[in-house]
């Protein structure tokens, strides 16, 4: 993640980082008049961690930058941390398909004027997510309520073997579907995708290989593959 870093006079620094929070944590412990209570620690750690999967180098989302802030901010039980953040993140048993969507969603608006909205659900695999109770009403309603054009669900989830695994949906916008010519076989490419055919649903549903392709990878490139097609 390449985060901006503006000082009050305001010089700005570049830098390639896992989590946002990596850049804040480090500003704070620079300030020796400002003291870090351990609540506020533990909350930037915590937040560090589930930007970089628990700093995973393998997954392609830590730096250096990011393990020695952490390690900066002295909160004890890494794992202990990081597991009980995932276990609550990935609590969905309460929610609905409607409430999933608009939980952590992303949107931008193309040139053209097309509104494009990229949920992420974490916690649920495709086959969870077209099973749950009114599946096509609560998308439907999603869609009608924000005007959306075009709906991309990702999912992400641990597979029965414990593997990292992530799925991608292409949905309908206001019920029609519209993707632009060339569109899916770009993306298909760019994010190593297979299609999964038989999945109940009139939605395009993808297996994604690529699982270190996240959101921060994700829209960016829809949005740059649209704006260089047009319908």
């Amino acid at each position: 993640m390449m985060m901006k870093k503006t000082s009050c006079n305001g010089t700005r620094t570049v830098e390639m980082v896992g989590s946002c929070s990596t850049l804040i944590a480090e500003m704070i412990l620079n300030q020796t008049d400002v003291p870090i209570c351990e609540d506020v620690r533990k909350l930037l750690a915590g937040t560090i961690l589930l930007d970089t999967i628990n700093l995973d180098f393998d997954k392609g989302r830590t730096t250096e930058k990011d393990v020695e802030v952490f390690n900066k901010l002295a909160v004890d039980g890494r794992n202990d941390l990081y597991n009980g953040l995932i276990a609550a993140k990935t609590d969905i048993s309460s929610l609905s398909v409607y409430d999933l969507l608009r939980r952590d969603s992303k949107n931008f608006t193309t040139g053209d004027g097309r509104s494009v909205f990229v949920s992420s659900v974490t916690g649920a695999d495709w086959e969870e997510l077209v099973a749950m109770p009114d599946l096509a009403e609560d998308a439907d309603r999603y869609v009608a309520g924000h005007d959306v054009d075009i709906l991309v669900i990702m999912l992400a989830s641990h597979s029965p073997e414990g593997g990292f695994q992530r799925h991608l949906i292409l949905a309908h916008g206001r019920g029609v579907f519209i993707f632009i010519p060339g569109f899916v076989d770009d993306i298909t490419e760019n994010l190593q995708l297979q299609e999964i055919h038989d999945n109940k649903t009139e939605w395009m549903v993808f297996e994604q290989m690529d699982v270190k392709g996240s959101r921060k990878v994700v829209l960016p490139l829809i949005k740059s593959l649209l704006e260089s097609n047009t319908l």
